[in-house]
């Protein structure tokens, strides 16, 4: 490479972009990168949003939340820091403060289709089918863009809630073509 052709060095554009390609492979590479961030900018709210995803992705979700229970309260609009607290919640099994959390995500942002998967997931393990429908067939929505593939999607949707109902056996077989 010639000087011309080099990644710049030394921008905190950089050094973020850096550590978020990280997070995928070396998590804790990533985590590093942002610490080394915030050495040089405390408070940084992308530098530490990324140190509380790697941790979370570490398994470190008490620690994880250190990071991002602080942020999301600082950055209340932020709909990245409420996702990301949501699934850390959601990691700790907290399933009722992960729903409120999510579900501020998605009002902020509506487009945020993994907030509507784990919102989903979250009403799913409370029990309560009607909401984990519906914020599944809004990840649907949020994912989708081509207007024909949406259209196949919500028919389906329906399509599988007209089975399930139309049966009165409440059995499991109802349960799966629902979901699937």
């Amino acid at each position: 490479m010639t000087a011309s052709t080099q990644e710049p060095v030394g921008t905190l554009e950089t050094a973020l972009g850096h550590a978020a390609r990280l997070l995928a492979s070396n998590p804790a590479m990533a985590e590093a990168q942002a610490t080394e961030i915030l050495k040089v900018i405390p408070g940084n709210r992308d530098a530490l949003l990324l140190q509380g995803v790697a941790r979370r992705t570490q398994g470190l979700a008490s620690s994880a939340l250190d990071v991002l229970g602080p942020l999301a309260t600082a950055e209340a609009d932020w709909p990245a820091a409420q996702l990301e607290l949501g699934l850390t919640l959601a990691q700790l099994g907290w399933s009722r403060a992960a729903v409120q959390v999510l579900s501020r995500a998605t009002k902020l942002d509506p487009r945020l289709a993994a907030a509507w998967r784990a919102l989903g997931d979250q009403w799913t393990l409370l029990g309560e089918a009607a909401a984990a429908d519906d914020a599944y067939a809004r990840q649907i929505r949020a994912s989708v863009n081509d207007p024909v593939l949406l259209e196949a999607a919500t028919a389906s949707r329906f399509s599988q809630r007209a089975v399930a109902a139309s049966s009165n056996t409440g059995s499991l077989t109802d349960a799966l073509i629902w979901r699937a």
